[in-house]
């Protein structure tokens, strides 16, 4: 009784980190199910070292400084080097609305291939379960 009790822990707890190691290093076709990868899989697509978006690969990396951050990424696609930047824009740096237009206008000019910024989610949802996307 006691020996039966004890193989069945084992083989619960070899269960559990087989599905632990699929999660944090198995292959995304292992972990992700098929139905849920179908609908974006012509337009990202990945292999063990990174994505592809539109198959071109892209790599993320990031570092920050204030009062904008900056972030960089590089990455080799057919031994051709290509580099990825973004900015990182600070809501509470910059509140008013009005003037978002023209900073994303001014760093697209700049040459930049992304924006990413933060919000707090209390402007989201100032009460629990009142939820406002309206700006």
């Amino acid at each position: 009784m006691l020996f039966s009790k004890l193989v069945s822990a084992a083989v619960v707890s070899c269960l559990a980190a087989q599905s632990a190691a699929l999660a944090y290093g198995g292959k995304p076709n292992q972990v992700i199910k098929p139905y849920k990868r179908a609908p974006l899989q012509d337009i990202v697509t990945w292999d063990e070292h990174s994505l592809f978006v539109r198959g071109k690969r892209v790599l993320f990396y990031s570092g920050e400084f204030h009062p904008f951050r900056y972030e960089s990424f590089l990455s080799r696609s057919s031994g051709t080097p290509y580099t990825c930047t973004k900015l990182i824009l600070e809501a509470y740096r910059l509140p008013v609305p009005s003037l978002w237009l023209d900073v994303f206008q001014k760093i697209k000019a700049l040459g930049y291939d992304g924006v990413s910024f933060y919000t707090d989610w209390a402007l989201l949802e100032g009460q629990p379960g009142n939820f406002t996307a309206e700006g």
